[in-house]
């Protein structure tokens, strides 16, 4: 794979945090910095694509704050009821979906 030269500040004791990990690892800053932002993009990237098809997969339908609390607050006696069913429609999701 090409390579690049990319160049930026970061702050001394971030600076000397990577230098250390560089050294306990036996690699060089540049490589674990490369690591480090390899992982950051990775996980955002499939951080976006969750968000997308839970945006795709949106239906409308919600749980209210007072159902969910209703539910939980059963725990403490040792219920162990399913979750409560949606009780909130948003019809403009229907509706911008159809569109």
């Amino acid at each position: 794979m090409p390579t690049a030269t990319f160049s930026m500040r970061m702050d001394a004791d971030v600076k000397r945090r990577l230098e250390e990990q560089a050294a306990l690892s036996d690699r060089s800053a540049a490589w674990v910095a490369q690591q480090a932002i390899q992982e950051y993009l990775g996980r955002n990237a499939a951080l976006r694509d969750a968000v997308q098809e839970a945006l795709d997969n949106d239906d409308g339908r919600r749980t209210s704050g007072e159902a969910v609390m209703r539910w939980m607050s059963r725990w403490a006696d040792g219920h162990d009821e399913p979750m409560p069913e949606a009780d909130i429609f948003l019809e403009s999701v229907k509706k911008a979906k159809s569109a």
